[in-house]
C-alpha cells in the first residue's frame, strides 16, 4: 500500500536556498499526500524568524545551535511522518519536474525496495537504468516507511550524515532491502553542500564508534572503477567473477550494475562485510590465507584483488592457488599500491615512514611493492603481465614536488618517471605454461617500463 511523502529540508545558513526550494517544490504538481517539514538547524541568518512568521509550512527550530542529524531526522519521522515515507531533500539540491512522483514510482516498484535517489542533472555513462547503490546519501533520497520500522531509524550515537547514511544503509541492506539510484528523477545542484558537521566535528569523528558497531577498520562504498576498466568484456556477455576481500560489495555491485550477465562470487575474512556483499554475490566467509574455499566445478574469468595482496602474509601462494580456480584465458585483475610514490621517499629521507589508518602506508600492510617487484612476484608465480595501468597524476602535483622527482631520478638507476607518481598499479596477468615466457617477461617489463601504461 502506498503511503503519503514527507519532504524534510533540513538547513543550516540556507535561507535563501530554503525559499528557491519550497518555490520549486511549489511550482510542480507533486503526489497526493506530500507535505513538507522544514528544520532550521541552527542557522543565524533569519530563517528562523521567517519561519515563524508563516504558518502554512510545518518546522522545527534547533535554537541550541547545530543539533545531532540523526536525532533530527529521528524527530522527524517520530513527530510528522510516523507512517510515511520521508523524503531527506538538501535544499541546494533543487528537484526537477516529476522527480518526487518518479522516485515515489520507483520506490514501490517491488516490495524489497528500500529507498530510492534522484540522479544528477550532469550526464552519466548509466543513464537510462537504475543503478543499484551499496550506500545511501543525503542528496534527495526517500525512503520507505518500512524501511525505518525495520532498521529502527537513524542511529544518533554517530556525527557525521555520511557515516549515519551510511550505517542506515548496511543496516537496510542486512535486513534483505535494496536501494536503487532513479536516472529520470533527476536533481540540479544550486550550490555547494554545507558541510557544517565536518566542521565541527573533524571527518574522523566517527571512526572508533564506527569500528565497535561493524567490526571493521575502514568502509569501501565506492567501487574500483579504474580497476574494474580492465574488465574485457561487452555489456551482456555472461562471465564469471570472483573477487578476494571483497569487503562491503561495492566492486561487485558495480560490476552487476555494468554487466547484466556476469556471475559473482566473493570471499571475505569480516562476517559484517560478508553479510552486506552477500546481498549482491555469493559470498564466502573464510580466511583467504588458510586456502580456498571448494568452488566445486566452477572456474572463473576474472579473480579480483583491490588492494588485498599487500594485507597477505603469503601474496604469492594465494596468487599460485589461484590459478586452480582460472579459466585457461582468465584474468587476475589486481590493484596494488606503490611504495616507490614520491610522497613515501620524501617521508623516508625526513627521517619518517609513519603507518596511518589508511592510505600506502596502512598500518594493516604487511607486505610493500613497487613496479619492478610487482612484474617478478606475477611472473614468478606462473603469469604474463598483459597490462599494467597506474593511477595518479604528474599534473596535480606542485612545482617543488615535481623538482624532488627530477631530482629521485638523477639518483636512481634505470627508473622510469611514472614509477614515482604512481600512486597504485593496476594490473591485469594471465596464466602462462612455460617459464622461459615468464623469464622473457620480466626482461621486457621492467627494461621497457609500463606496457599500455597510461
Amino acid at each position: 500500500m502506498e503511503r503519503g511523502i514527507c519532504i524534510v529540508v533540513i538547513a543550516h545558513n540556507e535561507q535563501k536556498l530554503v525559499w528557491q526550494q519550497l518555490d520549486r517544490l511549489a511550482s510542480f504538481r507533486q503526489p497526493d499526500g506530500c507535505h513538507v517539514v522544514i528544520v532550521d538547524n541552527g542557522s543565524q541568518d533569519g530563517l528562523a524568524q521567517s519561519l515563524k512568521e508563516q504558518n502554512e509550512i510545518d518546522y522545527i527550530l534547533c535554537e541550541g545551535g547545530i543539533e545531532n542529524y540523526a536525532a533530527i531526522l529521528n524527530t522527524v519521522v517520530s513527530e510528522f511522518a510516523a507512517k510515511e515515507d520521508l523524503l531527506v531533500l538538501p535544499p541546494h539540491l533543487l528537484i526537477l519536474e516529476e522527480g518526487v512522483s518518479r522516485l515515489k514510482k520507483a520506490l514501490y516498484q517491488d516490495g524489497a525496495t528500500g529507498a530510492v535517489c534522484a540522479g544528477s542533472y550532469a550526464a552519466d555513462p548509466l543513464r537510462g537504468k537504475q543503478r543499484e547503490l551499496l550506500s545511501l546519501e543525503a542528496g534527495a533520497c526517500l525512503l520507505s516507511a518500512k524501511l525505518l520500522q525495520a532498521t529502527g531509524g537513524f542511529n544518533e550515537s554517530l556525527k557525521l550524515p555520511e557515516n549515519i547514511w551510511m550505517d542506515l544503509s548496511f543496516r537496510g541492506i542486512c535486513s534483505g532491502f535494496h536501494f536503487y539510484e532513479v536516472p529520470d528523477a533527476c536533481v540540479q545542484q544550486a550550490a555547494q553542500a554545507c558541510n557544517s558537521y565536518t566542521k565541527k566535528y573533524g571527518a574522523d569523528a566517527d571512526r572508533e564508534t564506527l569500528k565497535k558497531i561493524w567490526g571493521m577498520n575502514y568502509f569501501n562504498q565506492y567501487p574500483n572503477v579504474s580497476l574494474l576498466s580492465m574488465i574485457g568484456k561487452k555489456k551482456t556477455e555472461p562471465f564469471a567473477l570472483l573477487e578476494i576481500g571483497c569487503d562491503c560489495g561495492a566492486n561487485m555491485m558495480y560490476v552487476k550494475n555494468t554487466f547484466q550477465a556476469a556471475s559473482l562470487t566473493g570471499i571475505e575474512i569480516n562476517e559484517n562485510a560478508a553479510k552486506i556483499a552477500a546481498q549482491t554475490a555469493k559470498v564466502h566467509v573464510c580466511d583467504i590465507e588458510a586456502g580456498l574455499p571448494d568452488f566445486g566445478n566452477t572456474k572463473f574469468d576474472y579473480v579480483v584483488f583491490g588492494d588485498v595482496l599487500e594485507h597477505l602474509k603469503d601474496p604469492e601462494r594465494i596468487l599460485r592457488e589461484c590459478a586452480s580456480v582460472l579459466k585457461s584465458d582468465g584474468e587476475i585483475l589486481a590493484c596494488i599500491p606503490n611504495l616507490m610514490h614520491y610522497s613515501v621517499l620524501h617521508g623516508l629521507l625526513h627521517g619518517n615512514f609513519t603507518y596511518m589508518d589508511t592510505g600506502l602506508l596502512d598500518r594493516t600492510h604487511i607486505h610493500f611493492f613497487t613496479y619492478n617487484e610487482i612484474v617478478k612476484m606475477f611472473v614468478r608465480n606462473g603469469y604474463a603481465i598483459e597490462k599494467v595501468l597506474y593511477t595518479g597524476q604528474k599534473e596535480t602535483v606542485s612545482s617543488q614536488e615535481k623538482a624532488f622527482v627530477d631530482g629521485l631520478r638523477r639518483l636512481g638507476s634505470g627508473t622510469e618517471e611514472f614509477m614515482y607518481y604512481a600512486f597504485q598499479y593496476l594490473v591485469s596477468a594471465k596464466k602462462v605454461k612455460t617459464a622461459k615466457t615468464a623469464a622473457s617477461a620480466i626482461r621486457s617489463l621492467t627494461s621497457g617500463g609500463l606496457k599500455d601504461g597510461s
